[in-house]
């Protein structure tokens, strides 16, 4: 038999190289682009006659504001076709408010600015803007005064970090006028004298607030004079971390399912600090009743004590919540607020305990309910199911519960 035949390989430069991507319709090709940094972007125009045109059409344009010669040239070389977002990073503030008015020309529908140096300049958002903005990102690393000349009427998602927010700004942010908002994140927003933040866009779900304080003079051990007032019908989770507020009134929040309020523990050497003019428990916490479940920390548990709760003025009971996730500590003042909490918890179906101190003893297993140990934390943790406690009504319930913990908890002060 003949030998077969090899067959020949071809060199590299002689093989057909083909060109899978200019064929592609224009809104592919956006697509890929708008994940690329606008100057590489640019670039492309080198390509073929086909890409020649193409950059300036992108509708998502993500810029460094290191290249703000070319950024502001090519901008201005831009069709007349739509931008839907810009995303900038940046250290220097000077030409912002030059592409916000460029923005507003635009009517872009997504702005984010991420890591902005602190100055004196404030941002100003053009009517225009405020009207057409379905998604704002600002980022600062300190801090950067807002003005907002109307309230951002499409607007769906709003994050702010390291702003300064007036009066005026908060109202036009956060008021009813802006009927689509549904997810709000702030952090490290600094309100001023502002004594009531109110909160009532109808169609917001999400909302989180993490370290709101003065502008100076701010002073964790004490109680922070604003109070937050949330009417959003269509509410489904709320987180709070940062100072004492003057209070919390969650009206008209039918369908809010997940509560979580962290309020930072006070340094021993501030303890003597603590502001005294506390409002009492409840009237701090209006409308914690329509939750499903509730995370509190251990300095939030202590408002429910003796000290701070007033049990004639009670408004509300925890009829709706189901589960309930605390952090404690092993002092009296803590044990006798999580008993009153369990005192207005009569459908309670699960207890979470986060104990601050480490120095606990642990049995594995406790009839009617179950200790765990979650050796990647430096915390003890106790978990207890009470549906598993037949032939007791909810208040004999509650008198279990507390004995059960008394019993495999060193409590202090007890």
């Amino acid at each position: 038999m003949g030998s077969r035949g090899k067959k020949s390989i071809k060199p590299l430069s002689e093989k057909c190289i083909v060109d899978r991507l200019s064929p592609l319709p224009d809104d592919i090709l956006h697509r890929i682009l708008s994940f690329l940094d606008f100057l590489d972007v640019a670039r492309t125009c080198v390509l073929s006659k086909r890409w020649r045109d193409v950059w300036m059409s992108v509708p998502c344009l993500n810029f460094d504001m290191n290249e703000w010669d070319f950024i502001k040239w090519a901008l201005l070389l831009r069709d007349g076709s739509e931008i839907r977002r810009i995303h900038i990073t940046f250290d220097e503030i000077e030409q912002l408010n030059w592409l916000l008015r460029f923005a507003a020309s635009k009517k872009v529908q997504e702005l984010s600015f991420i890591d902005g140096e602190p100055c004196e300049e404030e941002l100003e958002f053009p009517r225009l803007l405020c009207k057409t903005l379905k998604s704002l990102t600002v980022h600062f690393k300190n801090e950067i005064t807002i003005r907002v000349s109307t309230a951002f009427s499409s607007l769906k998602s709003l994050v702010l970090e390291g702003v300064v927010m007036s009066r005026d700004a908060a109202e036009k942010l956060l008021s009813s006028d802006c009927v689509e908002l549904e997810d709000v994140y702030l952090e490290e927003i600094f309100v001023g004298d502002l004594e009531i933040i109110n909160i009532s866009a109808r169609k917001l779900k999400n909302l989180t607030i993490k370290n709101i304080c003065y502008c100076d003079g701010f002073t964790l051990a004490r109680s922070f004079i604003s109070k937050l007032n949330i009417c959003a019908p269509n509410l489904v989770s709320f987180s709070y971390e940062g100072p004492m507020i003057c209070g919390f009134a969650f009206l008209d929040t039918v369908s809010l399912q997940h509560i979580s309020i962290r309020i930072p523990h006070i340094p021993s050497a501030c303890e003597g600090l603590e502001d005294e003019t506390f409002l009492p428990c409840p009237t701090r916490f209006i409308g914690l009743n329509h939750a499903k479940d509730l995370t509190l920390s251990s300095r939030v548990v202590k408002y429910f004590a003796p000290t701070y709760f007033d049990p004639l003025g009670i408004t509300f009971i925890l009829d709706n919540m189901n589960y309930l996730k605390l952090g404690l500590r092993r002092k009296v003042d803590y044990i006798e607020g999580l008993i009153n909490l369990l005192k207005l918890s009569p459908n309670l179906e699960a207890l979470a305990i986060r104990f601050t101190q480490v120095n606990v003893s642990f049995h594995s297993v406790v009839k009617n309910g179950t200790f765990f140990f979650d050796s990647h934390c430096p915390l003890r943790v106790f978990y207890f199911r009470f549906d598993s406690i037949l032939g007791y009504n909810w208040r004999q319930r509650e008198v279990l519960y507390c004995l059960v913990i008394f019993q495999h908890f060193d409590i202090q002060g007890v």
